[in-house]
């Protein structure tokens, strides 16, 4: 069972790197990951070919590249409740998170554990759907990369947040 969740993995990571080596990949999409690498990879933040790629993957292709996200990536997943999910619980186990941070704290002499983990960055924020997360009022918002980020990484403007757009909670809930 690990090996193949660990085959299944490597395989994504393929994906990742190399969107032809998709196993039920077609003409099609192989077409436009060699078109992608040879044309809009690498070239300058004006050229034409970025700029008309651009144009694509926010109208006409944006769906389908919306869909790959969700489908090979994590960074579409967002936050559905607050609760520890099962890579922390575990019945069967009986670990929990708290038993984690018990340990930490006896076995490590700390007083205060943090966790960070970036909602907003390669997750795509807060559920706009979760019932867990509907008192936060989520919205689901579309970033808009300055011109300034977009001459630096002019894939900000085709990745999973401006495709999807980021579950945001309003500021004024946040002081709630």
């Amino acid at each position: 069972d690990d090996a193949l969740a660990l085959e299944q993995a490597l395989a994504q990571q393929r994906v990742l790197n190399d969107p032809s080596k998709v196993e039920d990949s077609n003409l099609l999409l192989d077409a436009v990951a060699l078109g992608y690498r040879h044309l809009v990879h690498n070239a300058r933040h004006d050229a034409p070919t970025l700029r008309l790629w651009r144009w694509l993957v926010t109208s006409v292709l944006q769906e389908q590249l919306g869909e790959f996200f969700e489908q090979s990536t994590p960074f579409t997943k967002r936050l559905s409740s607050f609760r520890a999910n099962h890579k922390f619980e575990n019945a069967s186990k009986g670990t929990t998170l708290k038993t984690l941070l018990d340990s930490l704290r006896a076995d490590l002499g700390l007083r205060v554990v943090y966790c960070w983990h970036t909602l907003g960055g390669y997750w795509g924020g807060v559920s706009t759907t979760s019932a867990q997360m509907a008192h936060l009022y989520p919205t689901n918002k579309l970033p808009a990369p300055s011109t300034a980020l977009i001459e630096v990484e002019p894939a900000l403007a085709w990745d999973a947040a401006a495709v999807r757009g980021v579950g945001q909670v309003p500021t004024e809930q946040l002081a709630a």
